[in-house]
């Protein structure tokens, strides 16, 4: 009998352990099947670091990020953001390439509207291979559990966490987020395996448990909207 229970108990404790393995095995599966589609931006002009995303808009493959990235181009240029800046890129691979912003909402003020902080740069043709990621229309609920990755402030590593959906924030387009974010996280995706991506993050608090993200779904007829209709495009 003893020797029963005694392997009876080695037998949960391995069991556990497989479980737990498995546990991890799966996040780290869906962790790494967002690593392709994640890439580092640096405007050359502003010298401002951030994260983008490839997504895919009207059947084309775009680049989406922060658009406050950017905003140091003012200062450089004393003039607005234009399309015809080079911007530099590099994928999960260190495969790197310039190209330049597409749209962008040109009404958008930091001081007044955090709901309109995108951007969409030109995806490179031969980057049509990297997987795209779905924007949702529908929302998360409040509490539920997503993913967040992004490269940290150098080009040479990425990070990711579970995060938490919460609450809005201020006017509609923006919601809280509970999790752990670094310098450079500025337009990292927020993504739910289940409604694709749900957030892009924008805003840090100072002790990077907490942010403020664009929410997608409340903002996906806007985005895809403007960009379908050419009122931003150069």
């Amino acid at each position: 009998m003893i020797k029963f229970k005694a392997l009876t108990w080695v037998t949960m404790i391995i069991l556990l352990i497989v479980a737990s393995c498995a546990c991890v095995t799966n996040e780290e599966k869906e962790i790494n099947a967002l690593r392709p589609s994640i890439v580092n931006v640096v405007d050359l002009i502003g010298q401002a670091r951030g994260t983008g995303w490839v997504a895919v808009i009207d059947g084309q493959h775009v680049i989406m990020s922060a658009k406050h990235i950017f905003g140091g181009r003012e200062e450089v240029l004393d003039t607005p953001i234009v399309g015809d800046c080079l911007v530099s890129i590099k994928d999960w691979n260190g495969r790197e390439a310039l190209t330049s912003i597409l749209s962008y909402d040109d009404s958008w003020d930091l001081d007044v509207d955090r709901a309109s902080d995108w951007i969409i740069l030109r995806c490179p043709e031969e980057w049509e291979d990297l997987p795209a990621l779905e924007l949702s229309s529908e929302s998360p609920r409040f509490g539920e559990n997503a993913i967040y990755i992004g490269f940290g402030d150098t080009s040479s590593a990425a990070v990711a966490d579970r995060v938490i959906m919460c609450d809005e924030y201020g006017d509609s387009g923006l919601r809280r987020i509970s999790g752990n974010f670094g310098a450079g996280a500025s337009g990292s995706p927020i993504y739910d395996p289940d409604l694709g991506v749900v957030g892009m993050l924008v805003m840090v608090y100072v002790d990077s448990s907490c942010g403020i993200v664009l929410d997608i779904p409340a903002l996906y007829d806007q985005i895809i909207d403007e960009y379908n209709n050419d009122v931003v495009d150069f």
